[in-house]
């Protein structure tokens, strides 16, 4: 798996849903799998809820809440892990139902992917969520990007690559310049320090 889990984490998503189907309780599952793996679970049961489905708080506030609510760092990519497995199963599913999938992901999941800094997570659930709210549009968009292809060919891994490094030069000089400062700063201090030293006590006592 990309993202490594660890044990704990791969439970969690196995047994995700078995409060939801009242298929085990919350006491059972922290007597088969222990506290870290009942905790994870009852906040992905807990989570699993929010939805913008008949909303009744800002769609900022049910985002700030999937955040805000995960005591568990591995809490919110699991989430985001189980949306994109649904979307990805999604054909098989009511039109209804995977429109009201969708929006949720494009309006809460995807957005928390992309504060949290998930872009793999964000990049996979817009590209799966978007055609089935706005087909035509998706189509549109796909035939505008296969004609730039067409003429300019594959150059958006090359663009990347020139765009990125100067960034990491320009970032790699700005921590080498914080870097300088501080110790510029630091050696400045211990002067400062040694010149009142200096002016406070003779020399042969503070060598003594």
């Amino acid at each position: 798996l990309p993202f490594e889990p660890d044990e704990e984490t791969v439970a969690a998503c196995l047994l995700q849903h078995g409060l939801r189907l009242k298929v085990m309780t919350v006491s059972s599952l922290e007597t088969d799998f222990g506290s870290s793996v009942r905790a994870l679970v009852s906040s992905l049961h807990l989570l699993s809820h929010v939805t913008t489905q008949g909303r009744r708080s800002s769609v900022d506030d049910l985002r700030l809440m999937l955040v805000s609510m995960s005591d568990d760092a591995r809490v919110l990519p699991i989430i985001l892990a189980e949306r994109t497995f649904v979307l990805e199963q999604c054909p098989d599913l009511p039109l209804p139902e995977r429109k009201r999938i969708s929006r949720d992901v494009l309006g809460l999941f995807a957005p928390v992917a992309a504060r949290l800094g998930i872009h793999t997570f964000k990049q996979r659930l817009e590209g799966l969520a978007f055609p089935v709210l706005y087909p035509s549009d998706a189509l549109r968009i796909g035939e505008q990007l296969g004609m730039i292809r067409d003429r300019y060919g594959n150059f958006l891994p090359t663009s990347a690559n020139n765009y990125s490094r100067p960034f990491v030069i320009s970032t790699s000089m700005h921590v080498w310049m914080v870097a300088t400062n501080c110790r510029t700063a630091s050696s400045q201090k211990c002067a400062r320090r040694e010149s009142r030293l200096s002016n406070k006590f003779p020399t042969s006592l503070r060598f003594a």
